[in-house]
């Protein structure tokens, strides 16, 4: 079984070589992660997704309901495990005793929330590379039992995984400079009142449209500029002065 664990881990980071995008990156590791038993994934930087930089690294296979409550509440800046990874470089499981070492109500209310969502068990892998904000590779599981051998697979592809998505966030951000990315008059104004913290529903009935449709000028910003939340949308159209707020 252990053979079986790497070989699944080498066969992963074969592949990143030839990928490109993010999107693709993503699919590969959350389909990875499946054959180790977890079923879903984080990799985030260690910073605020509202002010976050380019090179900041957003990528997630979690459930809907969990990134939009995450989101919508800041959890970011709350979250133990995501403290305990400023802390240290090795990885550990969210049930190991330095989690629980001085745990606030809120940050309980928070892994209460996850689990909720299927976020039940996981592992954390802190990633540090000189020069790259820190990061976190997140996976989680609905099954306790994790293998000591299933955890090293992991720490080996996250580090993988982190690299090249810096290598891909790097060239895509230069592209986007260079294409000097286009925004319809109703992306700019849901963008810039995203920014100004109303939700689709408040932004709807200021601009008189449906909240879907919103929605949906939201999701198309966030494709142009290749972000994963609206957030580093609001904060690349700020940067690029396509929005004032």
């Amino acid at each position: 079984m252990a053979n079986q664990f790497f070989t699944t881990a080498m066969d992963f980071i074969d592949s990143v070589k030839t990928i490109d995008s993010l999107q693709t990156l993503q699919s590969s590791f959350s389909d990875t992660i499946k054959l180790l038993g977890f079923d879903h994934f984080s990799c985030t930087s260690l910073c605020d997704d509202r002010t976050a930089p380019d090179d900041a690294v957003l990528l997630f296979d979690y459930p809907m309901a969990w990134i939009e409550r995450y989101h919508s509440e800041y959890y970011k800046q709350s979250d133990r495990v995501l403290q305990i990874s400023g802390q240290q470089i090795t990885p550990f499981r969210w049930d190991d005793p330095v989690v629980a070492d001085n745990i606030s109500k809120k940050q309980i209310q928070i892994f209460h929330e996850a689990e909720e969502t299927g976020l039940i068990h996981g592992v954390t892998i802190p990633i540090y590379a000189e020069g790259f904000i820190p990061a976190t590779v997140n996976v989680a599981s609905q099954k306790p039992f994790i293998s000591a051998e299933a955890i090293h697979a992991i720490h080996l592809m996250a580090i993988y995984l982190f690299d090249s998505a810096t290598k891909i966030k790097n060239t895509k951000t230069a592209d986007i400079s260079k294409s000097n990315v286009s925004l319809t008059p109703r992306e700019v104004d849901c963008l810039t009142w995203a920014g100004l913290g109303k939700t689709d529903s408040e932004i709807s009935s200021i601009i008189h449209i449906s909240a879907n449709t919103v929605h949906q000028h939201i999701e198309n910003a966030k494709r142009k500029y290749q972000v994963a939340t609206r957030i580093q949308a609001v904060m690349r159209a700020y940067k690029h002065n396509q929005i004032m707020i």
